[in-house]
Formats: C-alpha cells, sequence, structure tokens
C-alpha cells in the first residue's frame, strides 16, 4: 500500500473518532437540554396548583375539601397535550384528586412516594423511557407537609425530537466526514507524490542485491549515494574481520599458548 494511502486512512480513522464523540456529546447535551426545558414548563403548572392548594388551606379548608381543585386540574391537562395526568397526592402517596377521576384513592408508585416523603427536597423529577415525572410537594401554613402535585408527562413528543436531532447530527457527521476525506485525498495525494517518490526510488534502491548495485545504470539520483553507503559498509564489513581475525586467530590449540 502506498505511504500516502496509510496516511490518509490513519487521519481518516482519528477524524471519524472526533466526529463520533462529538456527535455523542452533542446528542447528550441536547437531551438534557430539552428535559430541563420540559421539567421547567410543567413545574410552572404544578406551581400554580400548589398555590391554590396552600392558599386554601391558609383559609381554614382541609386538604380533602378543596371542590375547585379538580376542575383546575382538567383545565391544567389541557395546557399540554403532552400531560397525560395531573394528580394531587397525600405524604402516603395515595390519589385526592386527579385529572383522571377513576385514579383518585389509587396509589401511587413506590419511587413517587419515596420523593413526596422528601421533607429536604420540594421539586423532584423521575425520568423513565416512555414517561417524565414531574413533581412539587406542598406545605400547610405551619410548614407541615401535605403532599405533593405530580404530572404525568408523556415523552412521544420528546422522543420523536431526540431522536430527530440525532439523525440529523450524524447525517452531519457523515457528509463532513466524506467531505473531508475527499479534501484530504487530494491534498496528501499532491502533498505526498514527491515524497512517494522519494520513499519508492530509495525502497528499490536498497532492496537490489549488491553485485546488481555495481552493474547498474545511474538512472535515479539516489544510485550514488546508495553506492556511497554501500561502500562503507563493506569497508567497515572487512575491519571487522581483520580486528576479529586478530582477536581470534585460527589454527590449532597450541597458537593460544
Amino acid at each position: 500500500m502506498r505511504l500516502y494511502l496509510k496516511f490518509l486512512m490513519m487521519t481518516i480513522l482519528v477524524l471519524m473518532l472526533m466526529l463520533t464523540l462529538f456527535v455523542f456529546m452533542s446528542y447528550m447535551k441536547y437531551q438534557n437540554i430539552l428535559s430541563d426545558v420540559v421539567s421547567s414548563r410543567l413545574m410552572v403548572v404544578a406551581g400554580s396548583i400548589e398555590n391554590v392548594v396552600e392558599h386554601a388551606t391558609s383559609l381554614g379548608l382541609k386538604f380533602q375539601e378543596i371542590n375547585q381543585l379538580e376542575t383546575i386540574l382538567e383545565s391544567s391537562r389541557k395546557l399540554d397535550e403532552g400531560i397525560e395526568e395531573i394528580a394531587v397526592v397525600n405524604t402516603n402517596g395515595k390519589i385526592i384528586y386527579s385529572s383522571k377521576k377513576e385514579r383518585v384513592s389509587d396509589i401511587v408508585a413506590d419511587t413517587i412516594v419515596q420523593n413526596v416523603a422528601l421533607e429536604t427536597k420540594t421539586q423532584w423529577t423521575i425520568e423513565e423511557d416512555d414517561f417524565l415525572f414531574v413533581g412539587l410537594n406542598i406545605r400547610n401554613a405551619v410548614d407541615l407537609p401535605l403532599g405533593s402535585v405530580v404530572i404525568k408527562y408523556s415523552k412521544a413528543e420528546y422522543n420523536v425530537a431526540v431522536s430527530n436531532i440525532f439523525d440529523q447530527l450524524t447525517f452531519g457527521a457523515f457528509v463532513t466526514l466524506l467531505s473531508f476525506s475527499v479534501l484530504l485525498s487530494i491534498l496528501i495525494k499532491v502533498s505526498f507524490s514527491k515524497f512517494n517518490r522519494f520513499y519508492n526510488t530509495l525502497y528499490s534502491e536498497l532492496s537490489q542485491p549488491q553485485g546488481d548495485l555495481n552493474n547498474k545504470d545511474e538512472t535515479t539520483y539516489l544510485s550514488a549515494d546508495v553506492k556511497k553507503v554501500r561502500q562503507n559498509q563493506l569497508l567497515i564489513l572487512k575491519e571487522l574481520d581483520a580486528v576479529k581475525s586478530k582477536i581470534l586467530p585460527t589454527g590449532t590449540g597450541d597458537a593460544y599458548e
């Protein structure tokens, strides 16, 4: 394989690794940003419901006596098509109010109950493959926990958006790799053409037997230099043989005595 092809393949491999890393990091960053945007928007909805509950309880109403809350939950759910359910649960995870009336008195999942019971955490999120749960814990006027507003959000549109951005990043990386490969192929071939000739000539000269080199016409500019190197090599070998013969003379064993 020619030298410039080896260099081109190595350069393309390095570029491919860099683009892969760029696509992965960009994808993760976009996913995190989109998740934060959705969570922030849902937290605003949960905050408005929390204000209604805290205002009602501060007026002396019990948590279970806020009759208009079901209507507020239903109207809030319609603000975003991705919201599947908005529920208000107590500290034990029992649903007190819900935009889906059939869900009232049900118990939410254990992961949600654990976050509702946290006293050191007011806002929390749980992200699954298909759903995003956003919660805002509620306290009464004397700072005692009452429960939490829980919003269940479908990630169908979210997953489509993330998948689209991944496809766009992958396509952009492929086009970039293809464009740079063509450009690098041209530049490297032009830049390495002279060096490649030098390399091939040097390799062919050094690979010739010594006898052929002396009879060879000097058709390349390296022949004279290569001959000189070979001659120096032969002189060194002769001197080494002479030294060896002096140190280790041939003959019978009496010669060493």
